[in-house]
């Protein structure tokens, strides 16, 4: 019997990745502040991005919902702001955004 990790490493990842998250932090920054959907859709189309309210909607709750990892397989959340620290608005904005996120879009 293969255990979950080896079957792991066989995989290769599909490497389809929404583009949205080239705007994560403008997005979840926009929502926080009470933007609306089409507001949002708007300031991507302003910006080169053409996306949906739907797609929008979809991914804020995405950003929101808990991301499982190794070490938390309770599926409580904090997304790796490891991955985002180089954002121009440092690490405490995006932990402020996540924060308000959780707020407005709760686990169901």
């Amino acid at each position: 019997m293969i255990d979950v990790e080896r079957y792991l490493e066989t995989l290769v990842p599909n490497g389809k990745r929404s583009s949205l998250y080239r705007f994560a932090t403008e997005i979840l920054t926009l929502s926080d502040r009470g933007c609306s959907l089409k507001q949002i859709v708007d300031f991507l189309s302003l910006n080169g991005q053409e996306a949906s309210i739907a797609n929008v909607s979809k991914f804020i709750k995405k950003m929101a919902r808990p991301k499982r990892s190794e070490g938390n397989q309770s599926g409580t959340n904090d997304m790796d702001l490891n991955a985002v620290a180089n954002e121009k608005n440092g690490v405490s904005k995006i932990q402020k955004i996540l924060k308000q996120t959780r707020k407005n879009y709760p686990k169901r």
